[in-house]
């Protein structure tokens, strides 16, 4: 898996070089999307895209999700397949591609999933990124105050 992470991150950052804007894939990221979905299980893919996603800069993400899908959708995939740690690997991509309340959203689901799977590490992981969003909220509002 990580030499796929690694793949996928360089053809992310040339992809980008050449297209900052995320305005379409070049050859070389979208061979490796195709790859990721033709040879990999769901559960697989999000959780290469997931590990790629730190490697890369949140600018080169743009680029990253539009070769191979929405933060949120493999977020959902990850949960359908059971895999609530590639789950939460994807919420920070979430709120920076999609918005604070898909995020909030997706941490509930995140929750949920872990609650019912007996995942304590996971639930403690989401309630700390929960405390950071919301302690992140709280400084926005004071600034607009």
């Amino acid at each position: 898996r990580h030499c796929l992470e690694r793949l996928l991150h360089e053809a992310t950052v040339e992809a980008h070089k050449s297209c900052p804007l995320g305005e379409g894939a070049r050859p070389l990221l979208s061979d490796v999307a195709l790859l990721l979905l033709r040879a990999l299980l769901p559960a697989e893919r999000s959780r290469v895209i997931a590990g790629c996603a730190p490697l890369s800069e949140p600018s080169h993400w743009p680029v990253l999700f539009r070769a191979c899908g929405t933060p949120d959708e493999l977020l959902r995939a990850s949960l359908a397949a059971g895999d609530t740690r590639g789950a939460m690997l994807l919420l920070l991509p979430v709120l920076v591609e999609c918005g604070v309340s898909q995020c909030e959203a997706a941490l509930r689901a995140v929750r949920q999933a872990a609650l019912s799977a007996g995942q304590p590490q996971t639930i403690a992981d989401v309630e700390r990124f929960e405390r950071r969003l919301t302690a992140a909220g709280a400084g926005r509002e004071a600034v607009v105050s």
